[in-house]
């Protein structure tokens, strides 16, 4: 059978909407009436909502990614200790082996940050069509330009956050004693 989600009600001359608004509501059950305007500021509060939980669904996320990558990168510089120390034996400053890890996060950051830009692009343009018809809605793309500039910010986001990560490994080697841990008593 046929569901009808709406019907549209010209109110005639000489009756107020409220009254008829009332009257349905109160004599046809199942059914609400709801005048144009508070729908439409229902719907766009409703949206505002939305998106005002996903922008902090997304903060929470790049601090848990940046959390997450600064424990990565901890454990890799503890497992690369010795390398870092015979380093530091033959000469290189603690500055020197922090570089060596900032440069290394960098061209992995950029690396990957492209790549997942490139992917999400790709996964996007391909199923735009599979989305609209999930959703039920027409699935709107920005323009070529917003596209550029949300791809460029979330690569620089991603590498700057890549090596805020890494900043925190770098600041670690520096402080660790080299002929500890050449001895193997650290």
């Amino acid at each position: 059978y046929e569901v009808v989600s709406c019907v549209l009600i010209n109110v005639a001359d000489g009756y107020e909407i409220e009254d008829v608004l009332n009257d349905i509501n109160l004599h046809i059950r199942q059914i609400e009436a709801v005048q144009t305007t508070s729908l439409i500021s229902d719907v766009a509060e409703k949206l505002t909502t939305v998106s005002d939980i996903t922008g902090i669904l997304v903060g929470a996320i790049w601090i848990l990614a940046i959390v997450i990558l600064a424990v990565v990168y901890v454990m890799i510089s503890h497992e690369r200790k010795k390398e870092f120390a015979v380093l530091r034996a033959l000469g290189a400053s603690r500055g020197k082996l922090s570089g060596i890890i900032l440069k290394e996060s960098l061209m992995v950051s950029a690396l990957g940050s492209a790549i997942g830009a490139v992917l999400s692009i790709a996964l996007i343009l391909l199923f735009e069509g599979v989305l609209e018809d999930a959703l039920g809605l027409p699935f709107m793309l920005p323009s070529v330009t917003q596209f550029v500039v949300m791809t460029v910010v979330s690569v620089v986001i991603s590498i700057i956050a890549a090596s805020a990560a890494a900043a925190v490994s770098a600041f670690k080697i520096g402080k660790v004693d080299t002929a500890l841990i050449l001895r193997g008593e650290n």
